[in-house]
């Protein structure tokens, strides 16, 4: 987190006029309420109204910065105190980004520095989709479907003599005292099914979830969505890859890229199964040599060729290092490692990848040789 900070303070000190910093120029900040913070706006559902963040709020000589914090007090003190602070809590990153904020303001750098009002947030919203739509579009699904998996039991209450012996047999507690079954709580082991002496126990097929084929700006996808508390499965993953298989070609796609689940349970199985290469993305901590390791004996155990990319590496170079050689010894190919870089997270913010985003970055580049990498790798293991 410090080194944002320290970007942005960096940056901060080129744009920021010199005299500001000399006039020892005083900042007031304090909390706000609701009502100061975004007056009265139709919805009552803002966070700002249900949550525990609220609206801090800078002034320098008259020019106003805001920034959102869930750790919040007053403050007075110069503009050079705050560059110079050490940005170890929210507290003092709310006052640092809400007094840059008015600083900016004041310079007529910026304008946008305080949170829209009233029917404003509403206005804005409608805004920010249309701007959205019109820069980066959605992907356009073509088909949705009900993934079905599982059953759940459920109770006929004409049927049902409250015997008690479901509630009896139901090990997950799933049978309330009024006869009804929690769909969360039932893990669909068909005791009560198979026990209730009345047969009052139905046992349908579970939806638990959807999946989708769309258009997307890159091609085709298909993805899926589970309901609430549904876990991920193998027979999900490979209905999906089935789909994707067709799709393929049925539009004479030579590639088929899966983003498999993490972990080594089922659905990772069904992710790699059958596939030319695996690429193990890791990041150089503890869990995540331990994950890889995990992933690269998997791959393994099914003969296919698996690769390693550590991303984030500069953060702990010597387990980055670890990791290199334990590739090594698992016959992988450590294919390439990502600085830590701050355009991700603006790539993101955009809507876009960092190709899009900056293609002549450093970041950028790191990620085409390592692409590169990947597509020699491929070439190298055609699908038998």
């Amino acid at each position: 987190m410090s080194n944002i900070y320290d970007e942005i303070r960096k940056r901060a000190l080129d744009i920021i006029d010199k005299d500001l910093f000399d006039r020892n120029m005083k900042i007031k900040a304090r909390a706000l309420t609701t009502e100061e913070a975004i007056g009265n706006p139709e919805a009552d559902d803002f966070l700002l109204m249900k949550g525990k963040e609220r609206l801090i709020q800078a002034e320098l000589e008259g020019s106003v910065g805001q920034a959102f914090t869930d750790q919040y007090g007053d403050f007075d003190g110069s503009l050079k105190d705050i560059l110079e602070s050490d940005p170890s809590n929210n507290y003092r990153r709310s006052i640092f980004i809400t007094s840059l904020n008015a600083a900016l303001r004041h310079m007529g750098v910026k304008e946008g520095t305080i949170h829209c009002r009233d029917q404003e947030p509403a206005e804005c919203a409608v805004q920010l989709g249309k701007h959205i739509l019109s820069e980066y579009g959605i992907p356009k699904i073509k088909k949705e479907t009900d993934f079905k998996s599982g059953h759940k039991a459920s109770i006929d209450k004409e049927k049902c003599i409250e015997c008690g012996l479901c509630r009896e047999l139901c090990r997950w507690g799933a049978i309330s005292e009024g006869y009804t079954v929690d769909s969360i709580e039932c893990e669909g082991c068909v005791v009560c099914f198979h026990f209730c002496p009345e047969n009052a126990i139905n046992f349908p097929e579970n939806t638990c979830g959807k999946w989708f084929i769309s258009d997307t700006r890159f091609g085709p996808m298909v993805h899926a969505k589970l309901g609430v508390a549904e876990e991920n499965s193998g027979k999900l993953v490979s209905l999906v890859r089935s789909e994707s298989k067709k799709l393929a070609e049925q539009g004479s796609h030579d590639l088929i890229i899966t983003d498999g689940a993490p972990g080594v349970g089922c659905p990772v199985i069904a992710s790699i199964g059958g596939a030319n290469v695996v690429l193990v993305v890791t990041e150089p901590t503890v869990s995540g040599a331990h994950d890889m390791e995990r992933v690269l004996k998997l791959a393994s155990h099914f003969s296919i060729p698996a690769m390693v990319c550590i991303n984030k590496f500069d953060l702990n170079k010597d387990k980055a290092r670890e990791i290199e050689l334990i590739t090594q010894e698992k016959n992988a190919v450590f294919i390439g490692q990502i600085p830590f870089n701050n355009l991700f997270t603006e790539a993101m913010v955009q809507g876009k990848n960092i190709i899009e985003y900056d293609p002549g970055s450093d970041a950028a580049n790191t990620v085409k040789q390592i692409w590169d990498r990947v597509k020699i790798s491929l070439f190298e293991n055609p699908k038998q």
